[in-house]
């Protein structure tokens, strides 16, 4: 099975994953940047390869924490949530982390003569990373945007080789017509990554830039029930339904296990109750 993404729909999530390349160019861009206009008084105060220093080392350390607290929002609340989500757990931390190692680096030389309250570091650490955040989606958005423009651009386009107006033999989803051609078939699980859906389909799989929402809508009423926020599953992809503790599954006939939300359990239930999997074999342990 082979997951499929274009190069310019990665960018989208690398700029909100805040890759290697796109952070070292942030950390020069901003180093030369504050080093050339010197704020808060380095400027009168020190050369430019101190202030290149001193900034960079600041810029620098803010980077490192902030990856550090990104990480350990994601381990901390899991995947497949919302950027939101991480990000009310990454700002608290990164203040509560940064502005302290940032205020003991201005009070360090060369920048002890400068008096910068605790308050005010604080207080520009939360808009710094607030404005990142900011800068962060508007990026993303943008892109998305595009991108989607030109997939429903093409999507419009008729097949090489087949005349404009005519109609193919046999109809099929708007979220079908989106997929490569090898795997146009019955679309069987639907899972959201990210800004992505994936798709599996009873040829394959393959994963393209669309919202959980827009993709179930696109099914165009194929038989099938959303089991959760993040995953929709085909009548036909069903093969029981079984209880892990509080939990319920729907499990698939490929042997998926796909979680289902509590607002969904009784639908679920109602939909695929007559189909209770049987508990799974206990092991044998032979003398």
């Amino acid at each position: 099975m082979t997951i499929e993404r274009s190069r310019a729909g990665q960018t989208a999530d690398s700029i909100r994953e805040y890759p290697a390349r796109f952070l070292t160019i942030l950390w020069v861009i901003a180093s030369l940047a504050l080093a050339a206009l010197g704020p808060f008084g380095t400027f009168e105060r020190f050369g430019f390869v101190e202030r290149l220093l001193n900034w960079g080392f600041a810029i620098g350390m803010s980077i490192v924490v902030g990856l550090v607290v990104n990480r350990a929002a994601q381990m901390l609340l899991g995947p497949g949530r919302r950027r939101f989500h991480y990000d009310l757990v990454a700002v608290p931390a990164m203040t509560a982390l940064y502005s302290p190692a940032l205020y003991l680096h201005v009070r360090l030389y060369p920048l002890s003569s400068i008096e910068l309250p605790f308050t005010f570091i604080v207080v520009n650490v939360i808009a710094v990373s607030l404005m990142l955040i900011a800068v962060r989606e508007v990026l993303g958005m943008y892109i998305d945007l595009h991108l989607t423009v030109r997939a429903s651009d093409r999507a419009a386009e008729p097949p090489a080789g087949v005349e404009e107006g005519v109609p193919d033999d046999a109809e099929v989803a708007p979220l079908v017509a989106r997929l490569p051609e090898p795997l146009r078939g019955e679309v069987l699980h639907i899972t959201a990554d990210n800004h992505y859906v994936e798709v599996h389909t009873d040829r394959g799989a393959t994963s393209i830039l669309l919202r959980m929402s827009d993709a179930v809508r696109e099914l165009d009423g194929q038989p099938g029930l959303q089991v959760h926020r993040s995953h929709w599953v085909s009548d036909r992809a069903v093969a029981g339904i079984l209880r892990e503790g509080h939990k319920l599954l729907v499990l698939l006939n490929c042997g998926r296990r796909v979680p289902v939300s509590r607002s969904q359990a009784a639908a679920v239930t109602l939909r695929w109750g007559d189909r209770a999997a049987p508990p799974p074999p206990r092991s044998t342990i032979s003398a």
